[in-house]
């Protein structure tokens, strides 16, 4: 136990506003600050229900850690259950893409790529691990405002 707390009282430690305003004697939450603020307490989020939300596995294809947190943070922002995340087996991608082996994912895939600005792929041989794979390419832009390593 002594060696958990010690491990816990080296981390960062930060103290967060909340996502919400007072408006005539009502507290209204700001939705998009609570995103962030989730996205980011809570990196791989657990899900309440699993397989409710398409499952992702994310690979940087660039060989920049730096552009790991914001991957995440953009695929997350998507709604779907992050299950994997990791390097591609080279780092000269250059288009970021969505990649699905079943034709009835389809429109999760086009729609993660709109999320996280890519194109979409079919792939029957993919990993059947998850629904989908992200791989990050050179042309990935991360939002504003989203940590960077």
């Amino acid at each position: 136990m002594v060696d958990l707390l010690a491990t816990v009282a080296r981390g960062r430690v930060r103290v967060v506003t909340g996502p919400w305003s007072a408006d005539e004697g009502a507290l209204v939450v700001d939705a998009d600050r609570l995103t962030d603020v989730v996205v980011e307490m809570f990196p791989f989020p657990i899900p309440r229900v699993p397989g409710q939300r398409p499952s992702v596995r994310l690979l940087n294809g660039t060989g920049d850690p730096g552009l790991d947190a914001p991957a995440r943070e953009a695929v997350l922002r998507a709604g779907v259950e992050l299950a994997v995340v990791g390097n591609y087996r080279n780092d000269g991608v250059i288009q970021t893409r969505v990649i699905h082996r079943d034709p009835t994912d389809e429109a999760a895939a086009e729609a993660l790529a709109a999320a996280i600005g890519g194109g979409v792929l079919f792939d029957q041989y993919l990993s059947p691990v998850t629904d989908l794979t992200v791989v990050i390419g050179a042309d990935f832009v991360p939002r504003a405002g989203a940590s960077r390593g």
